[in-house]
This record gives C-alpha cells, sequence and structure tokens, in this order.
C-alpha cells in the first residue's frame, strides 16, 4: 500500500526528469545543428566569393557604359528640347584615393552653352545639366586612339575646369547641336568610339572586359559593342 502510493507521488517527478533531460537534448542537438550549418555556409562562401569577382567587375563595367550612353542621350535631348548647344566633356585626371594612379578620363559631364544673342562672339554662359559623373573604379575611358577616336578629335574644344575631384581636370569635349547633330561631322570619319575598360589593363590590345560605344556624328545615335 505505502509503497505504491510512494511509487505513485515519485512518479511525476520522474517523468519531469525524463522530458527536462528531452528538452535538454534537443537543445543541444539544436546547438550542434546551428553550427553545421554555419560551417556548410562559410565553406559556401569561401568558395562563391572568388566565383563572383569578375561578375561584380562586369556588373561596373556594365554600369559605366549604361550610364554613359544615358547621359549621351540626354545631353541630346536637352540640346534640342531647350534649342542651345549642349558641350559634353570629358576629365582627365589622376585619382588621389588611387595610390599610383595615372591621369585618365575617369568622369564626364553636360553643360548648356548660353550665348549672348546680340554678340556672339563673347564666350558663352556654362550650364551645368547635371552633376559631374565619375565612372566606378577601376574603370575609365581609354585614351589610346586605336579605341577612342572620340577624345581625340581635331573639333574638340580643351580646356580645364575644377571639378569635385580634382582642382585642375584638363578635359575634352564636343557638342550636340539643337538639331541633334554634333560638331564632329567628318566626311573622312563616319563614327567616333569611346572605349570602357579597367585602367590597369596595359598593352596596345582590348582586354577581355571593355564596352565600346560609338556615336554617329551625323544624328547623334549611341551604339553600344561589347
Amino acid at each position: 500500500g505505502r509503497g505504491a502510493v510512494k511509487g505513485a507521488m515519485e512518479q511525476p517527478e520522474t517523468i519531469a526528469t525524463m522530458r527536462s533531460s528531452k528538452n535538454n537534448l534537443r537543445a543541444g542537438f539544436t546547438l550542434i545543428e546551428i553550427m553545421v550549418v554555419l560551417l556548410v555556409m562559410s565553406v559556401l562562401l569561401a568558395l562563391a566569393v572568388p566565383a563572383l569577382g569578375p561578375a561584380l567587375k562586369g556588373s561596373k563595367l556594365k554600369q559605366s557604359a549604361d550610364d554613359l550612353e544615358r547621359a549621351l542621350a540626354n545631353a541630346q535631348q536637352v540640346a534640342i528640347t531647350e534649342n542651345v548647344p549642349v558641350q559634353f566633356r570629358f576629365y582627365r585626371y589622376s585619382d588621389e584615393n588611387i595610390p599610383g594612379g595615372d591621369e585618365q578620363y575617369r568622369a564626364y559631364e553636360a553643360v548648356i552653352l548660353r550665348y549672348d544673342p546680340e554678340d556672339h562672339t563673347k564666350d558663352p554662359q556654362v550650364e551645368a545639366i547635371g552633376e559631374v559623373e565619375v565612372f566606378p573604379s577601376p574603370y575609365v575611358i581609354s585614351d589610346n586612339v586605336n579605341f577612342s577616336t572620340l577624345v581625340d578629335g581635331t573639333q574638340l574644344k580643351k580646356g580645364l575646369d575644377r571639378i569635385p575631384r580634382a582642382e585642375q581636370a584638363e578635359y575634352v569635349a564636343f557638342e550636340f547641336r539643337p538639331d541633334g547633330s554634333t560638331n564632329m561631322t567628318s566626311i573622312a570619319r563616319q563614327m567616333w568610339t569611346i572605349t570602357i575598360f579597367a585602367e590597369t589593363h596595359q598593352g596596345g590590345s582590348l582586354p577581355p572586359e571593355f564596352a565600346t560605344l560609338a556615336l554617329d556624328p551625323f544624328n547623334g545615335q549611341v551604339r553600344r559593342y561589347q
């Protein structure tokens, strides 16, 4: 009698102890599982990072070409809409944030040229359309005339100007006319090119990753080769 009662009284405590042990066991397995998952994730990440390198570079190159193409189209549209000449500038300078970086065409900007209607001999007032846009590192415009003929044309305007990245940045510029054409029309050259690639590339040949924009000087349209 008393033994049965005593056993019945101890049974809940035994069950509670067993449940507690099971819960601790489950918690232990859960912690191990988390550690295994984290280990697997770290291994996968270590394997994925090198593979992502080329993809990230390709993404930056595409962004560089997209932004420049958009800026050229916008500059032409402003020239047509506002009925004014729009100057498109390519800025060349060394970037202090890149140790040992040479002077390269790293940025560009479109500006409206407003001439005095009563005296066209006066220098025009320059009105920026937007901000100076900078290529994401390490991309620049090639200064090799075989790849970027647009930065070496005799019709180009040349000068110096202060921009956010440089106190004195050299620039070359061409113009979009109010009819959408450019001041780069020439019988000898039907297209002008701008080629973008990483400034770390050396040599006289194109690297595997590049983007070339071809500007039709007669209608101002841009085509891309990549």
